[in-house]
């Protein structure tokens, strides 16, 4: 078809960990999956619609994640865009087993006397296995273009709003 481009694509990995600071797991499998098609609307103008779904066994649900965009190619060596995107980051292992004990040390002594001037104050730093993925949403308008066939020139505002949700 001379009027789409059509792209595809996936991935596994399976990463096995034994780190002594987050002993409550050993591996983490992650998948995921994308689709894309760029149409050609017009000789100036093309849009791109795609998605992604990913799969790790540290998250309970998919994660999709859609993105499109608008171009506009006023000259063959210049584009304009405006796009779409969401995208996420999943909590990593150590964010999700992590399991140790500290030592905090404290100087008391303007408070209790200079007995207390190093005081030591045990503390345990816990990670949580139901932590759930961080969200980004972005729009921009951006502007890349080639000057007097030397310079290429790119331009871009973005606007982009985290989400996190607790679990």
């Amino acid at each position: 078809n001379e009027r789409n481009v059509l792209s595809f694509g996936g991935n596994y990995r399976y990463n096995a960990f034994d780190i002594s600071i987050a002993p409550s797991g050993d591996n983490r499998h992650e998948g995921g999956a994308y689709l894309q098609d760029e149409i050609f609307l017009h000789q100036q103008f093309r849009a791109i619609v795609g998605a992604r779904m990913d799969k790790f066994s540290s998250i309970e649900n998919v994660v999709f994640s859609p993105r499109a965009s608008l171009l506009y190619k006023p000259t063959p060596n210049q584009t304009m865009r405006v796009s779409f995107n969401q995208a996420f980051r999943a909590p990593s292992y150590i964010n999700n087993n992590l399991n140790v004990a500290l030592l905090n040390q404290v100087n008391l002594s303007a408070v209790l006397g200079p007995a207390f001037s190093q005081t030591v104050f045990p503390f345990a730093a816990v990670g949580n296995p139901d932590l759930t993925e961080e969200r980004l949403t972005a729009f921009e308008l951006g502007y890349s273009g080639v000057l007097m066939n030397r310079a290429t020139v790119s331009v871009a505002v973005v606007a982009a709003f985290a989400q996190t949700t607790a679990p």
